[in-house]
């Protein structure tokens, strides 16, 4: 099983962002988390910014699929998706996550 986060710009966005990814079967399952402060360098500059933050969990089989479906559905120039790679669930929960990821569904 493999987690992807991203932040994006605000819960709308993350909202959409996660729905339609679930929509394609493209995560199992994705958290929100609202309000996070972020501070980043961006063209020479410290920037501030509330962000929200969506978690993805999903298959290795999905994984590059779900980060080619943020970049090209994400508003920001450069998005910043980490995808963690080591991630150990429960048997049964990576069980349900691939289930959840088939890409025949």
């Amino acid at each position: 099983m493999i987690e992807v986060h991203v932040t994006t710009h605000s819960r709308d966005t993350a909202l959409k962002l996660a729905k339609d990814a679930l929509g394609e079967r493209l995560a199992a399952c994705a958290n929100i988390v609202d309000q996070i402060t972020s501070l980043y360098w961006w063209e020479g500059q410290i920037e501030h910014d509330k962000e929200s933050l969506v978690i993805f969990k999903t298959s290795k089989a999905r994984a590059d699929e779900l980060t080619a479906f943020i970049i090209a559905n994400h508003g920001y120039d450069l998005p910043a998706i980490i995808r963690h790679e080591e991630v150990i669930p429960t048997p049964e929960y990576r069980r349900w996550v691939h289930q959840e990821t088939k890409a025949d569904q």
